[in-house]
C-alpha cells in the first residue's frame, strides 16, 4: 500500500508532474470524492450521491461518473469533458499530509509510489525552480489544498447533520441493459424527500444559515442527471446498451459496488 511522503528540495528538486496526470486518473475513477461547496457545480454534469467509507464509517459525498468500476464517462479522447473540474483533479498528485512536528500540522506530500513524476525530460509542471524554491505550480497546489481544509471541515459537518437528522436513504441502482440482463450496484445514500419536506421551521433555519439548504436541494436535482449518464454510457463505443436504470430504496450497507 502506498504511502504520503513530504515533498522537499534536496530530494524532489528536479521532479516534475507529468502532464495530463490527474485527467488518467480521474479515467479510472467511478466516482469522484467531491466537497459540499462543489456539489452545486458537479450536479449540472453528474449525480452526486451520499456514500460511506467501510474503514472509517464517515460519510463521504461521491459523484458517480460511471455504471461501471474503473471507468469514467466523463473523460475522453480530448480529455477531461466535464464543465467542473473538481478540486481532487485540480490537486492531484500532490496532497496534504498530517505533519503534527510542523506549526501548521500538515505538509505538502506526494505518493511514495506515484508515477505521475518524471526526471527526465518529458514535459511537465516542475515542483521547485532552479534556485529550489516552490515553483508557480506548486504554489497554486498548495493554495487550494489549503482553502480546501475549510471545505473539508465544512462538508463533513454537513453529512454530521443530515445523519443526525436521520435524512440519508440508502439506494439501490438497477441497471437494465438491453439485453434484459440487470446489474445491481449498491452501497449509495440520496436525501429522503419526503423526510427533509417534514424538517421542523427551527431545523430549517439552521440549515439554511449554514447553506446546507441549497447542497441539500442540489443534491436531490442531480438525481436527474442519471439519465445523462446512461446517454454517456449508450454513446461510448464497445459497451453494451442501457435500457432503463431504476433507484430503489435499499437496506443500510456500506461502500459502492
Amino acid at each position: 500500500m502506498s504511502k504520503l511522503i513530504p515533498l522537499n528540495t534536496e530530494t524532489h528538486r528536479n521532479w516534475k508532474v507529468k502532464k495530463d496526470c490527474a485527467t488518467r486518473f480521474a479515467a479510472n475513477q467511478h466516482v469522484l470524492n467531491v466537497r459540499a461547496a462543489e456539489v452545486g457545480f458537479a450536479v449540472a454534469n453528474m449525480p452526486v450521491f451520499v456514500n460511506r467509507n467501510a474503514a472509517s464509517g464517515q460519510y463521504l459525498l461521491s459523484a458517480v461518473t460511471s455504471f461501471e468500476q474503473g471507468n469514467n464517462l466523463y473523460v475522453g479522447d480530448k480529455g477531461w469533458e466535464a464543465t467542473w473540474v473538481p478540486t481532487m483533479l485540480q490537486t492531484y498528485p500532490v496532497f496534504l499530509m498530517n505533519a503534527p512536528e510542523t506549526e501548521q500540522g500538515y505538509a505538502v506530500g506526494i505518493s511514495d509510489s506515484s508515477d505521475d513524476f518524471t526526471t527526465g525530460d518529458e514535459e511537465g509542471e516542475a515542483l521547485f525552480d532552479a534556485e529550489g524554491k516552490n515553483s508557480h505550480f506548486l504554489d497554486r497546489v498548495t493554495s487550494v489544498l489549503r482553502d480546501d481544509i475549510g471545505r473539508d471541515i465544512q462538508t463533513s459537518e454537513f453529512l454530521k447533520k443530515l445523519d443526525a437528522l436521520e435524512r440519508f436513504k440508502p439506494v439501490d441502482f438497477k441497471v437494465m441493459d438491453a439485453d434484459e440482463s440487470v446489474q445491481t450496484i449498491t452501497g449509495l445514500h440520496t436525501l429522503d424527500e419526503d423526510k427533509m419536506k417534514a424538517l421542523s421551521g427551527d431545523e430549517l433555519k439552521e440549515m439554511n444559515e449554514k447553506g446546507y439548504l441549497m447542497v441539500a436541494h442540489a443534491l436531490l436535482v442531480s438525481l436527474n442527471q442519471l439519465n445523462v449518464l446512461v446517454q454517456r454510457h449508450n454513446l461510448s463505443s464497445g459497451k453494451t446498451l442501457i435500457k432503463q436504470v431504476k433507484l430503489e430504496v435499499a437496506p443500510q450497507r456500506d461502500g459502492v459496488h
